[in-house]
C-alpha cells in the first residue's frame, strides 16, 4: 500500500520541502531559515549524485556562476568587506532552488498545491490592508491578527506580497488548465493585490497583460514587442504626472530626493563597487557620505536604499557587475524561449521577470533573504520550459495519483 505521492523518497522530500516553502512563502522575514535549510540539503545531495554532472553544465547554472564569481570578488575588494560577505550568502540562494529542484516535476506539484502560498498571502494582505487602514492599534487588539503582523515582519511587506502575488498570477494563468479551481484561485490573488495597498501592482499587471497579448494573440517580433513597451512605459510616466499634477500624492519629491542622492555619489566605486547587499551601501555612504540634511527630511528613508534596484546594484557591485548581472537575465530568458520544450511555457519566465523587475524599478526587494523567493519563480519557470518532456520520461519524476 502506497502511502507516498511520488514514486520515490527522494521526490517525496523535494514535495514536502516545496509545500514548507509555499507554507512560509508569505512570512518569509520569520521562517526563511526553515525554507532554507530543506533546499540546502536537497542541493547538496544532487549535486553530489548522479544529476550533478547535468546540474553543473546546465545554461542557468554556468550562466549565474558568473554573478557569484563577480560577487565573490567584489566582496574581497571591499572597505566594508564583513558586511559584504554576510550578504554574498543571500546571492548563493538560486544556486541552492535550482540544485535542490533540478530534477523535480514542479509543474505538477505547483498544479495542485498553488492555493496554498494563494491563501496564506491573501490573509498576510488582509492584515496589512487593516494596518494600513486603522494602524497598529486596530491590529492589537485581535490577537490572531497581531501575530500575523509579527510573522509578515514589517509595514513595507505589502511590496513583497504584492510582488509574489503578481507572480502567482502568472503561473495560474500559464501552468493551470481552464477550469474553476483556476478562476477562483485569480479571483483570491486579485483581490490579494487590491488589498495589498501598492499601487505599483496594478502598473506591472498592466504592463504584463499588454506583453500577454502582444507576445500570445498578435505574434510580435521581439523588436517590436520592446517599441511596445517603451511606448506603454512613457504613457504611464506621463498619466502619473497627470495624476500628480491634479493632486494624487504618488511621492515624487521623496523618490527624487533619494534619486539626488545616490546619483551624487554613484562616482565614488563605478567600476566594483563598495561591497554586496543594501547593508553595504548604507555602511559605507552613511560613515564616509552622509546624507545631506535637506535630503534627509525630504525622504528618512534614503540612507538606506536607492529604491531601484538596477541602482542598488550599480551602487554594490559597479558597472561590471550591473553588466552581468542583465547579461545573465538576458541568457536566461533567451535560452528559455528559444530552447522551450512546450510552447505553451515558452515566454512564463519572461513573463515574471517583467513582473518582478518591473516592480523593482521603484524598490529593491531583491537584496535581502527574499531574493529567494523571486528567484524560485524565475527557475521554475525556467525548469519547466526547458526539462518539462524530460521530466515526463521519468515515470519517478510525476505526482502519482491513484494510491494502491
Amino acid at each position: 500500500m502506497k502511502i507516498f505521492l511520488f514514486d520515490n523518497y527522494k521526490a517525496e522530500i523535494q514535495l514536502i520541502s516545496v509545500l514548507i516553502f509555499f507554507g512560509c512563502m508569505a512570512f518569509i522575514d520569520r521562517t526563511h531559515a526553515i525554507s532554507y535549510t530543506a533546499l540546502e540539503i536537497l542541493a547538496a545531495y544532487n549535486i553530489f549524485s548522479r544529476v550533478g554532472k547535468n546540474i553543473a553544465y546546465d545554461k542557468f547554472f554556468l550562466h549565474y556562476g558568473l554573478i557569484v564569481v563577480w560577487a565573490v570578488i567584489v566582496t574581497l575588494l571591499s572597505p566594508v568587506a564583513h558586511t559584504s560577505f554576510i550578504a554574498l550568502r543571500y546571492w548563493l540562494l538560486p544556486i541552492v532552488i535550482f540544485a535542490s529542484l533540478y530534477d523535480f516535476d514542479i509543474l505538477q506539484a505547483m498544479r495542485r498545491y498553488l492555493w496554498i502560498p494563494s491563501i496564506t498571502l491573501l490573509f498576510a494582505n488582509i492584515v496589512l490592508f487593516i494596518y494600513w487602514s486603522g494602524g497598529e492599534q486596530s491590529l492589537i487588539t485581535n490577537k490572531i491578527y497581531a501575530f500575523c503582523y509579527y510573522a509578515i515582519g514589517d509595514w513595507t511587506s505589502k511590496i513583497y506580497t504584492s510582488t509574489v502575488v503578481l507572480c502567482l498570477i502568472i503561473f495560474i494563468w500559464c501552468y493551470l488548465e481552464p477550469s474553476k479551481y483556476k478562476n477562483l484561485l485569480l479571483i483570491v490573488n486579485l483581490a490579494s493585490g487590491l488589498l495589498s495597498y501598492d499601487r505599483m501592482f496594478w502598473f506591472s499587471l498592466v504592463i504584463i497583460i499588454v506583453t500577454y497579448l502582444f507576445v500570445e494573440k498578435f505574434r510580435l517580433s521581439t523588436k517590436k514587442i520592446f517599441g511596445m513597451l517603451t511606448t506603454l512605459l512613457v504613457s504611464i510616466a506621463l498619466i502619473a504626472l497627470f495624476l500628480n499634477y491634479i493632486g494624487m500624492d504618488l511621492h515624487y519629491k521623496e523618490r527624487f530626493a533619494t534619486y539626488e542622492y545616490w546619483f551624487s555619489v554613484a562616482h565614488v566605486s563605478p567600476v566594483y563597487g563598495i561591497g554586496v547587499g543594501r547593508d553595504s551601501l548604507y555602511y559605507f555612504y552613511n560613515t564616509h557620505y552622509p546624507v545631506p540634511s535637506n535630503i534627509f527630511l525630504r525622504n528618512p528613508f534614503t540612507p538606506y536604499t536607492s529604491h531601484n534596484f538596477f541602482l542598488d546594484l550599480l551602487l554594490t557591485q559597479g558597472f561590471i557587475g550591473l553588466s552581468i548581472y542583465l547579461f545573465v537575465l538576458f541568457q536566461i530568458n533567451s535560452y528559455s524561449i528559444k530552447f522551450a520544450s512546450n510552447v505553451k511555457y515558452k515566454y512564463v519566465t519572461f513573463y515574471i521577470s517583467l513582473a518582478v523587475y518591473s516592480k523593482f524599478l521603484v524598490d529593491n526587494q531583491l537584496d535581502n533573504r527574499k531574493i529567494l523567493i523571486f528567484w524560485f519563480f524565475i527557475i521554475t519557470s525556467y525548469l519547466i520550459s526547458t526539462n518539462y518532456n524530460k521530466l515526463n520520461n521519468n515515470s519517478y519524476l510525476n505526482l502519482n495519483y491513484e494510491k494502491k
